[in-house]
């Protein structure tokens, strides 16, 4: 059996791409997680191991869930492990496909290799955002658990081999990113008819605002291009006092999340760094072009002048002078640019490619 592994779900659209095209391949497998009721058609169930509390429970209240979890989380990951240990054969695969609690990860993993017949992991980012000093020494001891680790950028791959020289080369390769084609094709239920209207050039940085995603570069760009006409939209706690910041409401479902980009003319992410940014899926699917720092596998995926932009990560300058040529650029250019990221999102990343490559990794000895 191959348990594929993330207990919070956290990558729902990713791993509702990947579990589709694992079914459509031909394997079996179980998904260890949360598969929220909100998601249609799922290609599983729930079997939720792991959080059974905080996720199960309270899985339809989010901030009280999120609150719940932060005391609860360690015990239910060390007791969903023990629980999943008990039917574990050797035979076995599992795939995991989010490190959730590294303080309890640290110590199972390592003891399972050797015990099953492969342990695998898709690393989206190689360390926590959050910065904890002692995430490396944790994260240290888990990665040479894995008998394969799948990143999803050369660029990432360079890094995660300087930061953790104890992980043999041939052990770790570089997997697809993907596309978000059939996940919105579902659950999209907007139209152009249901975007907000505006009079300037919209740029749409998406998500919480985190140190690490370059929210304060933004700001500082668009103050040096506050004689242009154009609006900012994005989810901030607090609204700078610019003018051109349009604060949309709390998370959107992904029912309705195409709302914010039907209402925008470009994608900024100008994160400093990351492995793999949702919103530059999203941005392919709905065919927006992209500003986005020379990160991970953002920079395999735009072109810089064809899908986009590229800019060094950190750079206010590269930044602001990349917003002055999208402004300057007419709808039938955009739009262009736009269209040739969702076809190279849907020709050079398909799922088929990604549950072949996944495939011969369970499979070789």
């Amino acid at each position: 059996m191959i348990y594929l592994i993330d207990p919070r779900n956290t990558t729902k659209p990713y791993n509702f791409e990947l579990l589709w095209a694992l079914k459509n391949f031909g394997l079996k497998y179980k998904f260890i997680g949360i598969m929220p009721k909100n998601i249609e058609n799922p290609p599983v169930h729930s079997c939720n191991y792991f959080m059974p509390i905080s996720k199960g429970l309270f899985g339809e209240m989010p901030k009280l869930a999120s609150f719940i979890g932060n005391i609860s989380q360690t015990a239910e990951i060390t007791s969903g492990w023990m629980n999943l240990k008990r039917v574990l054969k050797k035979e076995d695969i599992i795939h995991m496909l989010w490190v959730t609690s590294p303080s309890v990860e640290s110590i199972i993993l390592p003891k399972l290799r050797g015990r099953i017949r492969k342990l695998v992991h898709t690393a989206h980012n190689l360390l926590p955002h959050r910065e904890r000093e002692s995430d490396y020494q944790r994260f240290e001891k888990i990665y040479p658990s894995f008998d394969h680790i799948f990143l999803h950028s050369p660029h990432t791959k360079k890094e995660f081999l300087h930061l953790f020289p104890k992980v043999k080369h041939k052990e770790v390769s570089v997997i697809s990113v993907g596309n978000y084609e059939n996940f919105y094709k579902v659950h999209d239920k907007t139209t152009d008819a249901d975007k907000y209207k505006f009079n300037e050039r919209v740029f749409l940085f998406m998500g919480p605002i985190k140190q690490y995603k370059g929210f304060n570069i933004l700001c500082d760009a668009a103050k040096s291009l506050k004689d242009k006409h154009f609006k900012i939209l994005a989810h901030t706690k607090w609204t700078p006092e610019e003018s051109y910041f349009i604060k949309h409401s709390s998370p959107l479902p992904y029912q309705q999340l195409g709302i914010l980009y039907r209402s925008s003319d470009v994608v900024v992410i100008p994160y400093t760094k990351i492995s793999l940014a949702n919103s530059l899926l999203e941005a392919a699917y709905f065919a927006k072009p992209v500003i986005a720092s020379r990160v991970g596998a953002l920079q395999d995926i735009i072109r810089d002048g064809k899908e986009g932009f590229l800019v060094e990560p950190g750079s206010a300058e590269e930044l602001k002078e990349a917003m002055e040529k999208m402004l300057n650029m007419s709808e039938k250019e955009l739009k262009e640019m736009g269209e040739s990221l969702k076809q190279r999102s849907i020709e050079k990343f398909p799922w088929s490619q990604i549950a072949t490559q996944l495939a011969s990794v369970y499979e070789s000895s």
